[in-house]
């Protein structure tokens, strides 16, 4: 078994050899243990830690769904900066994408999403992801969310 040193280790000899600008994801391996290697062109690194900071929240929360796993490099850094955005590396999580046309996957779905929104409430604000409205890579039609919820609170014209 590998140590959590030898480990990172492994990790950032990846990091070094992977081709970023190919793909945003790529799995790989070390012996029995597999991980996922993302580039994000969608967050900051700092966006990329706040998410972590969740996902080590929910992960003893003993929910039915598993949680990824980041794995900090040998700095202690969940997110290394590259040129094509910045790179962080979770294990691996067996798993098949649900197929969500059939009512039993939505159920199982929904269900899922309402445990983990039920977990999220229970965040701290300064673990939270902060407002993406100013990512210059959101979407122009993302609506402030007070407005959102006025407009969810309006009844439909007839």
């Amino acid at each position: 078994m590998l140590t959590p040193r030898r480990q990172r280790g492994i990790v950032r000899q990846q990091c070094a050899r992977q081709e970023f600008h190919a793909r945003p994801s790529s799995c790989f391996a070390r012996g029995a243990l597999r991980f996922v290697l993302r580039v994000s062109q969608t967050q900051s690194a700092a966006q990329a830690c706040a998410e972590h900071r969740i996902l080590r929240r929910l992960r003893p929360a003993g929910h039915p769904f598993q949680v990824p796993e980041p794995v900090a490099a040998p700095s202690g850094d969940t997110a290394i900066e590259t040129a094509a955005g910045p790179a962080t590396v979770c294990r691996w999580i067996s798993g098949v994408q649900p197929d969500l046309t059939s009512p039993t996957a939505l159920e199982r779905f929904g269900r899922a999403a309402g445990l983990l929104g039920e977990a999220m409430l229970g965040l701290p604000p300064e673990d939270g992801l902060g407002d993406r409205r100013g990512n210059p890579l959101a979407h122009p039609a993302v609506p402030h969310v007070g407005a959102l919820c006025r407009q969810l609170q309006t009844p439909p014209h007839s």
